[in-house]
Order: C-alpha cells, then sequence, then structure tokens
C-alpha cells in the first residue's frame, strides 16, 4: 500500500518521494535535503505548512521577477506575492498565517522582461493548522 502511495506521488510531483518518505519517517524535510536545479519547478517548504510562513525554492535564470498566485480548493485567489530577484537559486517568503487548514494550488511564473519566462505547471501544498 505505502508503496503505491509513493509511485503515485513520484508520478505527480517530482519531489514527491523524498518529502512522502521523510514525512512518514517522522522527518521535517529541509531545504538541505533537496536539491534544485534550473528548469525544475519551485519547490514549497515545509508542507504540510503548520507556521506562519512558506518558502517557494526557485532557480532564475536571469535577473527578473518571480511572482507565485496560490488559489484554494474553490479557485479563488487567496495569496499573491511577487518578487525581484537576481540570477541562480533564490527564495520567497509567503505569509500563510490567514490561511485555513487544506489544499493550495499555486502558479509560478518566473519573468525575465525582454529575455522571456518560465511558466509551470500548477503544484499543490498543504497547510495544516
Amino acid at each position: 500500500m505505502q508503496a503505491s502511495v509513493h509511485r503515485r506521488l513520484g508520478q505527480i510531483l517530482p519531489w514527491g518521494l523524498l518529502v512522502l518518505s521523510l514525512f512518514l519517517a517522522g522527518a521535517k524535510p529541509s531545504w538541505a535535503q533537496l536539491s534544485i536545479a534550473a528548469g525544475d519547478s519551485p519547490r514549497a517548504l515545509p508542507s504540510p505548512a503548520n507556521g506562519s510562513a512558506i518558502t517557494f525554492a526557485y532557480v532564475m535564470r536571469q535577473p527578473g521577477t518571480a511572482q507565485f498566485r496560490v488559489y484554494n480548493a474553490w479557485g479563488f485567489l487567496v495569496a499573491f506575492i511577487s518578487d525581484q530577484r537576481s540570477s541562480g537559486i533564490q527564495t520567497s517568503t509567503l505569509d500563510i498565517s490567514s490561511l485555513s487548514t487544506g489544499n493550495y494550488i499555486y502558479l509560478a511564473v518566473l519573468d525575465y522582461g525582454a529575455g522571456g519566462q518560465d511558466r509551470f505547471r500548477p503544484l499543490v501544498f498543504a497547510v495544516k493548522r
């Protein structure tokens, strides 16, 4: 049963296996345990989050703007951040103190101005109070 859950999460989210394995083991994932490279989808940690903030990690190909839109299960925009960032590995922190327990969908767009943009498929993070 557990292996089946691991396989499904691994197909949905490339990093799902690692996060689920750590969660089942009782460990809290940290940035040091995850690697991220150019072209990878942004990651949200911790998930499930139970504090007042969640952090997105991503790679900017060149300087630009990182935008994260967060939607609830009904499709309503519940949070938005836009940060100017330099190239390389970056993080952005979102205040989630007003979000209730549940799953949230986030869309990330890394905009490089005239240099184009990176758009990623919708991903999910969880809030547990």
